[in-house]
């Protein structure tokens, strides 16, 4: 990199008008993946087999000033997963990431 001129790393991260989708983002890394992407300004959807976990983590978000939503979702089976050229879309807007995390 050239030192005579500088970089701005926030809009490296920036997720601004974005939505994330975060499987497993109820608890755990998970959770902490879904209020990083939050606090970069992605509109998070909350993801987890257990609602409350979801559901909590949503409003931590929420309370802290960032965009998020809660969905109960079991992707232990291929049913809800999409495949081939499927998108996964969410709040009109083609979802940028899609983070698994497992317990």
């Amino acid at each position: 990199m050239n030192p005579a001129k500088s970089f701005d790393y926030r809009k490296l991260f920036d997720l601004s008008g974005r939505v994330a989708l975060v499987v497993g983002g109820g608890s755990g890394i998970g959770q902490a993946g879904a209020e990083g992407m939050a606090a970069q300004g992605a509109h998070v959807v909350v993801a987890d087999i257990v609602p409350e976990d979801a559901k909590g983590v949503a409003e931590r978000i929420s309370g802290a000033g960032g965009k998020a939503t809660s969905v109960q979702i079991d992707v232990r089976g291929t049913a809800v997963v999409p495949s081939g050229n499927n998108r996964v879309v969410c709040y009109g807007k083609d979802v940028v990431g899609c983070f698994a995390c497992r317990r």
